[in-house]
């Protein structure tokens, strides 16, 4: 059985980690009933970031873009208009990436490594795009829209319950 607290823990605290490097003023919501995990005063402006878990399959980092209670018999819940960015954390690349949440699907995010193989998936929001940089890549944004560069989300590959990503 997973630890899937500790797995939380450890992406929440390398996000953590990249962001005060990055020298962004963190804040950490007091509690667990917020739907974001850390936040960053960017020129008095609150950026929250929802930290989330990837995992790289075939040349895909897999991460969840919604809560999912199934577990205890509800459903899942988009995280759009609650959090400005995921912040994303793949063991198997050791790299944080900053996916801006509006711009990311509202079930299964996908940050292409490996080229694509196929025609529809040049597509991909590819890896590079997101990795993050801190508060340049912030600060060169408009505060209003705050968004980091990147392309439309992966077309045609999902990842199945297993992990394994699929194309069409």
């Amino acid at each position: 059985m997973r630890d899937t607290k500790s797995i939380g823990n450890t992406c929440e605290g390398t996000v953590l980690a990249a962001m005060i490097k990055a020298r962004l003023k963190v804040l950490m919501p007091f509690g667990e009933d917020r739907r974001y995990d850390l936040a960053a005063d960017v020129d008095g402006r609150l950026v929250r970031v929802q930290c989330k878990n990837g995992r790289l399959r075939n040349g895909v980092i897999c991460f969840n873009c919604c809560s999912s209670h199934y577990h205890r018999g509800g459903t899942s819940k988009s995280y759009r208009g609650e959090a400005d960015f995921f912040g994303v954390y793949c063991p198997e690349t050791d790299k944080v990436y900053f996916v801006p949440v509006d711009k990311a699907p509202t079930g299964k995010g996908y940050l292409r490594v490996d080229p694509a193989r196929s025609v529809t998936g040049r597509k991909s929001m590819m890896a590079r795009d997101y990795e993050f940089a801190g508060i340049v890549q912030l600060e060169e944004r408009d505060l209003g829209t705050i968004e980091v560069t990147g392309s439309t989300p992966v077309a045609g590959s999902r990842c199945s319950g297993k992990g394994a990503v699929q194309e069409s």
